[in-house]
């Protein structure tokens, strides 16, 4: 199992992203790890490629011009 400075790296990680804790947890279970204590070494890069990639906004596009819009 990864050591606790390495599972709070991933986990800054994911949330620096943009992923909320639920979306941490669902990737964790297709790993079948019920929580962060549980990820195995060998699978650490993976999922630390998947934390470090930006989550893709769901936002349509414009959303950025809301702070513009009347109040």
């Amino acid at each position: 199992k990864i050591n606790e400075k390495e599972r709070k790296r991933f986990v800054a990680a994911a949330q620096k992203s943009g992923f909320q804790t639920d979306e941490i947890a669902a990737k964790l279970l297709q790993f079948n790890y019920p929580t962060t204590f549980d990820i195995m070494t060998d699978k650490l890069p993976e999922l630390m490629t998947w934390a470090e990639t930006p989550k893709p906004s769901a936002e349509p596009a414009g959303a950025e011009t809301k702070p513009d819009a009347p109040a």
